[in-house]
């Protein structure tokens, strides 16, 4: 039995609320697992299993498409479809530049409800009929619409500014921080969608610990992370990155070293394994790693594949 397609609504009249439900409940195919009447109502009963979100423009409006960043971050497949009473069509074009999949009037009948769930299903933009369909190509899809967000955590300025300059001209928005604190700060405020981490910064391993941060605090857990090293990456063939760590380490001529770099020569996935002043050895996931000094074609190559997955 193929599964329901689970949908939720945000706004904060109910007698719109259920009216929506009404018009949805006639199709077998769909399933009401979410009803929010605020932000953060919304974001205390979000889960990862809604698959559309109907919620009023005016929620999106008052934050700066903050609330859609985090939605998104927490569930990357979401599709988000605007309700609104307005007619700013400029705007509209910001919404879907900024995460939006559909923007439909609340003067809205059952067919066009359909329309807009089928479109943004097939990762297509939708406007609702009462507005300038000029506005978008509807052809358009929805990832040729959104700018990408790169997180950058390294002390070196001279890398730093080699480095946006080279996401930004490929039309990334690019954001730095110096260090762990300044980097957990800012990507829990951008949500990026990379971020990129030097290993040396205020101490010897900073960037390993601020990855196992990314792993461990919910928010970020979801952030794929690449580290930038000059040490030479060792490929696992046979064995899980986890499984050659281990595997290494047991052997003398790796047993004694204090950084061991592995990436999968399948999945691309890395791991991290290293040693602190404890003699405790310590091994992190990461999806992948950036050699040092920068060259730019591999950088673009490196985060394109990455976004793609």
């Amino acid at each position: 039995m193929k599964a329901k397609i689970k949908i939720g609504i945000v706004d904060k009249h109910s007698t719109f609320r259920n009216a929506i439900k009404v018009i949805l409940s006639k199709n077998t195919k769909f399933e009401i697992n979410l009803e929010a009447e605020t932000r953060l109502d919304l974001l205390s009963k979000f889960k990862n299993n809604i698959d559309i979100l109907f919620i009023d423009i005016e929620m999106i409006r008052k934050d700066q498409f903050d609330l859609i960043r985090q939605l998104q971050h927490k569930n990357k497949s979401l599709k988000i479809i605007a309700l609104s009473f307005i007619t700013e069509e400029l705007y509209f074009e910001k919404l879907l530049k900024n995460g939006v999949n559909a923007i439909i009037s609340k003067y809205t009948s059952r067919t066009e409800l359909n329309n807009a769930i089928n479109k943004v299903l097939d990762n297509e933009i939708y406007i609702s009929k009462n507005y300038n369909t000029n506005l978008i190509n509807n052809s358009i899809k929805i990832s040729d619409m959104e700018t990408k967000k790169v997180l950058l955590v390294d002390d070196d300025i001279d890398i730093i500014t080699v480095a946006k300059a080279i996401l930004k001209k490929e039309g990334f928005d690019v954001y730095t921080a110096s260090n762990k604190t300044e980097g957990i700060k800012l990507a829990k405020e951008v949500m990026p969608d990379v971020a990129i981490l030097d290993v040396m910064m205020t101490t010897h391993y900073e960037g390993f610990e601020l990855a196992k941060s990314f792993k461990d605090i919910p928010e970020l857990k979801r952030v794929p992370v690449l580290m930038q090293s000059s040490i030479d990456v060792l490929i696992a063939t046979d064995y899980s990155v986890f499984d050659m760590a281990m595997n290494m380490r047991s052997q003398r001529e790796y047993r004694e070293l204090d950084v061991l770099l592995i990436k999968d020569a399948t999945t691309g996935k890395g791991c991290v394994d290293y040693r602190t002043s404890d003699n405790k050895t310590h091994a992190i996931e990461v999806e992948g790693f950036i050699k040092k000094p920068i060259e730019a074609a591999y950088l673009i190559n490196t985060v394109n594949k990455l976004l793609k997955k």
